[in-house]
């Protein structure tokens, strides 16, 4: 199965915790990334650290992988990822406090689908209403187009312990620093 950045950029990060654990040399880490960034399938990168013991997250801590928090306006696609300590009812709880305000002060509206939480807004664009008025009468039909964004957060026991939360959609860039300050 071939890789993606995503996956290169988790496994730079795990070997950057070994490295600061002491369990890898200098040399080792820098030889080890460059191949991680080089690695085109996912058992390349699996052999990068199959001889490392798997890392247990410090109590209170967020594995997570080193970006930056959006900065780009409009509507994007995203996806964050991100491995917490707790059992995932308590996250669950704290992606309620953290993410819904946010959510729900841009419009969207919250929706249970089995463990994961579906946020939906469906909004009309600022261009059907120019047209509406420019084209009057037919342009009137442009008003019967809206766009619909939904975000899913899913949250599921990670294996080894803790929760493992990903959350992908397509959001404005308020709502993607949201879900951005989950990393921190």
């Amino acid at each position: 199965m071939r890789a993606g950045d995503s996956d290169r950029a988790a496994v730079v990060d795990l070997l950057r915790a070994h490295h600061l654990d002491g369990r890898l040399t200098v040399e080792e880490f820098e030889e080890r990334v460059e191949r991680a960034e080089g690695a085109v399938t996912l058992l390349e990168l699996g052999n990068l650290h199959e001889d490392l013991p798997e890392l247990t997250p410090r109590r209170g801590k967020v594995v997570r992988r080193s970006t930056r928090a959006p900065r780009v306006p409009g509507l994007l696609p995203f996806v964050e990822r991100v491995e917490l300590v707790a059992d995932p009812q308590t996250a669950r709880d704290e992606a309620f406090e953290l993410i819904a305000p946010s959510l729900a002060r841009h419009g969207y509206k919250l929706s249970v689908d089995g463990s994961a939480l579906v946020f939906r807004q469906s909004r009309r664009p600022v261009w059907t209403i120019l047209v509406a008025v420019f084209a009057f009468p037919f342009g009137l039909l442009a008003l019967l187009h809206t766009e619909d964004e939904e975000i899913t957060v899913e949250i599921e026991s990670a294996p080894g312990g803790g929760t493992s939360l990903l959350a992908h959609g397509v959001g404005r860039l308020p709502v993607r620093r949201a879900f951005a300050q989950l990393r921190d």
